[in-house]
C-alpha cells in the first residue's frame, strides 16, 4: 500500500440504516408471525444490535417486530430480561434529555410456547408469560400460542395457574388475530365447573377478525354462539374439528350469525 492510498470513507449512517430496513421482510403481509431464532433474520438483525450505537435501535425495532418467537422458559425469561433493561436504559436517557420522547411501540406480534414438559402447571414460567402479556397488552394484535390448556383441570389447580393465565388473557384488548395450536383456547376457567353457564372467553378479545382452534366440537351449541357472539371476527380456521360429518358449519353459521359474513 502507497502512503497516497486513502482510507475509504464509512458509510453515512443514513445509508446504513437504510440497509438494515432491508433485512426484514418487505411486506408484513407475506412474512412469518415470528421468525424462529434459527432463521437468518433474526440472526442478522440479532448481530446488528451489537456493532454500534447507530445500529441498535433499528435492528432492535425490527427484531422486536418480527422475531418474538418464545419457545422456551430460558427464551422467555431473557425477553422480560431485555425489556427491563431497555426500559431502564430509556427511563434514563430521558432523564438527561427531558424532551426525548420514548420509542414506538413496535411489539405487535408474537409466538408463544414456553412449555416444555406439556403441562401448564409450572408457576414460575407461568408467572413469566403473565409478566410479558401484561407488558405487551397494548401493542400486541397478532398472537400464536402452543400452550398445553388441556393440561390442567381447575379441580387440580392448587397454585392459581388459571387465575394467573386468565388475567393475562384478559389484557390483551387490542387482539385482532389468535391461533391455538393445541385446543380451543378455553381460557374462561371460571365456568369450567359450570357446564350449564360454560363460555370459551373469547369475548376477552373485542376486535378479534381472525381466530384459529384446534379440535373443537362442532356439535356443541355453546361453540357456535361463542362464534356469534364476536363481533369484529371474519375468519375462523377450525383444525382437526370433532363433529365434521355430522354438523352442515354453512347452515349452523346461518342459523347464528344473523346474516353476517364469515370466511371458514
Amino acid at each position: 500500500m502507497t502512503s497516497k492510498t486513502r482510507q475509504q470513507p464509512p458509510l453515512p449512517s443514513d445509508i446504513i440504516l437504510c440497509i438494515i430496513d432491508f433485512v426484514a421482510p418487505t411486506s408484513r403481509a407475506t412474512a412469518k408471525l415470528a421468525y424462529e431464532p434459527s432463521h437468518t433474520i433474526t440472526k442478522t438483525l440479532l448481530a446488528l444490535t451489537l456493532p454500534s450505537r447507530i445500529t441498535y435501535p433499528a435492528a432492535r425495532q425490527l427484531l422486536y417486530s418480527y422475531c418474538l418467537y418464545i419457545d422456551s422458559p430460558r427464551r422467555l425469561r431473557c425477553l422480560l430480561d431485555s425489556f427491563t433493561a431497555h426500559t431502564a436504559d430509556t427511563s434514563t436517557a430521558n432523564s438527561f434529555h427531558p424532551s426525548t420522547q420514548p420509542t414506538t411501540p413496535h411489539e405487535t406480534s408474537l409466538y408463544l410456547a414456553p412449555f416444555l414438559n406439556n403441562t401448564i402447571a409450572e408457576l414460575p414460567t407461568v408467572e413469566d408469560v403473565s409478566s410479558l402479556l401484561s407488558f405487551l397488552a397494548p401493542t400486541l394484535h397478532h398472537l400464536v400460542i402452543d400452550i398445553p390448556l388441556r393440561s390442567l383441570h381447575p379441580e387440580d389447580d392448587n397454585l392459581e395457574i388459571w387465575s394467573i393465565l386468565y388475567d393475562a388473557f384478559a389484557q390483551l384488548t387490542s387482539l385482532e388475530s389468535l391461533c391455538s395450536a393445541r385446543d380451543a383456547a378455553f381460557v374462561n376457567y371460571k365456568d369450567w365447573l359450570l357446564p350449564a353457564e360454560q363460555t370459551h372467553g373469547w369475548d376477552l378479545w373485542p376486535k378479534l377478525m381472525l381466530l384459529a382452534l384446534y379440535n373443537c366440537d362442532l356439535t356443541s351449541d355453546v361453540f357456535w354462539r361463542d362464534i356469534s357472539e364476536l363481533g369484529s371476527l371474519e375468519t375462523l380456521v377450525l383444525t382437526r374439528a370433532d363433529g365434521v360429518r355430522e354438523v352442515d358449519v354453512r347452515r349452523e353459521w346461518r342459523r347464528c350469525g344473523r346474516g353476517r359474513e364469515l370466511t371458514m
